[in-house]
């Protein structure tokens, strides 16, 4: 079965500096209706199942009641979602690939395509901005991204229209510890913040 994976965080975009600046943000009430376009996407490309996370402000479930005639079948992942760490994109993440979906699309920021990119091995992952960085999310229209997940999904499109993004690796004697997609920062110290701190970055 041709399977679209869906994930969306609830918490992107919060960041402080959204909220004390001019900058401005997508609310929850936004990305259900972002929601509401990629699965409209997805069901006119032709895709079986779309599996989708469920989040803990219920952004997926409002989508969905307010989709009564959607035609594809979707289903939410057997997981109760935790809220405010990053453990249900990676539990979500895990499960989608296990279940050998084609392609899974995030809402989210950086830090979120981040998170999935470390458990997505080889599955293409089409991130929407809705965050607080979005170096690597696209702004893009919800239908077109559904209708591009479900295309990569079907094998209507080859490796061309695809790309793999350049990883930072932090490793220590030999070991990689973490790794960052866009920048990457360290501590000399076990503590953040004080005179001592040296912050070390790094960009591609």
């Amino acid at each position: 079965m041709r399977k679209v994976g869906l994930v969306v965080n609830p918490v992107s975009g919060t960041d402080i500096r959204r909220a004390t600046s001019t900058a401005g943000f997508i609310d929850n009430m936004q990305k259900a209706r972002i929601v509401k376009s990629i699965l409209r996407g997805i069901e006119s490309a032709g895709v079986d199942e779309a599996l989708i996370m469920p989040d803990f402000y219920g952004i997926a479930a409002h989508a969905l009641w307010d989709l009564p005639q959607l035609s594809l079948k979707w289903s939410f992942i057997d997981m109760k979602p935790r809220g405010g760490d990053y453990t249900d994109t990676v539990n979500a993440v895990r499960y989608m690939v296990k279940e050998n979906v084609g392609s899974i699309v995030i809402l989210g920021g950086d830090g979120t395509v981040r998170i999935a990119s470390k458990v997505s091995g080889d599955t293409p992952l089409l991130p929407i901005s809705t965050g607080t960085n979005n170096v690597i999310p696209y702004f893009i229209d919800g239908t077109l991204a559904g209708i591009a997940a479900a295309a990569v999904a079907n094998g209507l499109v080859n490796d061309s229209v695809t790309y793999r993004l350049r990883r930072i690796l932090l490793i220590i004697n030999g070991e990689v510890i973490d790794q960052a997609l866009v920048d990457l920062g360290g501590l000399r110290f076990t503590h953040s913040g004080g005179a001592l701190g040296l912050l070390l970055t790094l960009t591609w």
